[in-house]
């Protein structure tokens, strides 16, 4: 059998929608996002953070991500007090497991976060002079207060991280997060 295909106003916004959507990245659920639950802004954390501003609301309230604009930092997931946002690249249980291996791996139980434009990609154990290990994540501002009470849990005696460059257009909010993450985990340790 043949099938017509349907095409419409409606059809072409969602394939859209969906088309502009790189789910390898980030997850998003709007249904627990106040903004769209109630129909006003409520909340602007995850704008205010966003360093590409690829996230939007329409005028009916309806949350959209821009892929154009998007740099797949995953800053958006750690900030969001609602859980709308889900970075999947790197996904959180990788993070874990690799704030793990890195600590283990430490001959003085440290860890040390460092944005990846000071080179390496996510994960990768690089030794520094002082035999630190250092822990590379494509934004400081990923990392949650979750993930440094973790890298305690796993046996981290310090834990550190390196100053943002203060060229990269994300500089201040990658600080701001770090402060914040580092304040409510000393609260919850």
């Amino acid at each position: 059998k043949f099938y017509k295909v349907v095409s419409g106003p409606k059809i072409s916004s969602l394939l859209d929608l969906v088309k502009n959507i790189d789910l390898e990245y980030i997850g998003v659920n709007p249904r627990l996002c106040p903004n769209v639950r109630y129909g006003e802004e409520v909340c602007d954390i995850c704008l205010r953070f966003c360093p590409g501003e690829c996230i939007r609301f329409n005028e009916d309230n309806e949350l959209n991500i821009e892929s154009k604009d998007c740099l797949k930092c995953g800053i958006c997931g750690p900030v969001c007090p609602n859980g709308v946002f889900e970075p999947r690249r790197p996904s959180d249980s990788f993070l874990f497991a690799e704030i793990s291996n890195t600590i283990q791996a430490s001959d003085q139980k440290a860890i040390k976060f460092r944005c990846s434009k000071f080179g390496g990609l996510y994960g990768k154990v690089k030794k520094k002079r002082k035999e630190k290990e250092v822990f590379s994540i494509c934004c400081l501002a990923r990392i949650s207060s979750m993930h440094i009470i973790w890298a305690y849990a796993s046996g981290a005696k310090k834990v550190s991280f390196t100053k943002c460059d203060i060229d990269c257009p994300n500089h201040n909010r990658g600080q701001t997060a770090i402060k914040e993450a580092r304040y409510v985990s000393r609260k919850q340790i």
